[in-house]
């Protein structure tokens, strides 16, 4: 029991820790290389069918780099990234660095260090709202609702499966109060916090009463010191 509690507490601390140095850094660059193009690893027929799940050339962007984990795409918005798992030893890694390792100030989409990859309840990731409206900059915009509505389908590919998410809430929050959480241990819990959070947003959208998995995509906003947008979507329908 004693290991169990230890473990959970040092896995809530990775991710406070990992929350208050990202947010530090999550800034919007002007840098002087242009976000990387991840396009040729996607089926040029696949980008053209709309919402359906684009093909993902899993094989090429491993051997690329072993961190990725996943893809995530939301139609017509930049967004459509690789998405990587950050290290327990080097957890900021990606906030400057491109998905072949290389120094870009726009970084890679990332994974918090303290989620099991996209096994945990709550998939936290992390992406830059960057001055040239790429990397997560659309989701900032999620926080007015006409934005929300339009864009509530989000694409989260996995090698293993897909998920069609619809995003549930958006709101702006300071890195300074506000704490992030990837382990709901008790039924309900994550339900409860889903709601929770819904309650304090700007824009929002149905939150079923039972959800399986949740995402969190945060970048930086500047509405506030210190400010976040956050955007949670759950998983609908069967994934592909």
């Amino acid at each position: 029991m004693k290991k169990r509690k230890s473990t959970a507490a040092i896995g809530l601390a990775l991710v406070a820790a990992g929350l208050a140095l990202a947010c530090s850094l999550l800034v919007p660059y002007a840098g002087e290389l242009a976000a990387s193009d991840y396009s040729e690893y996607v089926s040029a027929a696949a980008q053209e069918e709309g919402n359906s799940f684009p093909t993902i050339d899993w094989d090429a962007l491993t051997a690329v780099n072993p961190d990725v984990v996943g893809w995530v795409r939301v139609e017509g918005t930049p967004i459509d990234y690789p998405v990587v798992q950050a290290r327990h030893d080097d957890p900021q890694r990606y906030l400057n660095c491109a998905l072949d390792g290389t120094w870009n100030g726009h970084g890679c989409p990332y994974v918090d260090a303290g989620c099991s990859g996209t096994g945990s309840p709550m998939v936290l990731t992390y992406g830059h709202n960057m001055l040239d409206g790429t990397m997560y900059s659309a989701f900032a915009g999620f926080t007015d609702q006409a934005y929300f509505d339009a864009h509530r389908e989000i694409l989260f590919l996995t090698p293993a499966r897909n998920h069609r998410l619809g995003a549930v809430a958006a709101l702006e929050v300071s890195a300074w109060n506000h704490y992030p959480r990837i382990d709901f241990p008790a039924p309900g819990d994550l339900e409860a916090y889903l709601a929770s959070e819904r309650a304090a947003a700007s824009a929002t959208g149905p939150l079923p009463g039972r959800v399986a998995k949740a995402f969190e995509f945060v970048c930086c906003s500047y509405g506030q010191d210190n400010g976040r947008t956050i955007v949670y979507a759950v998983e609908h329908g069967n994934g592909a």
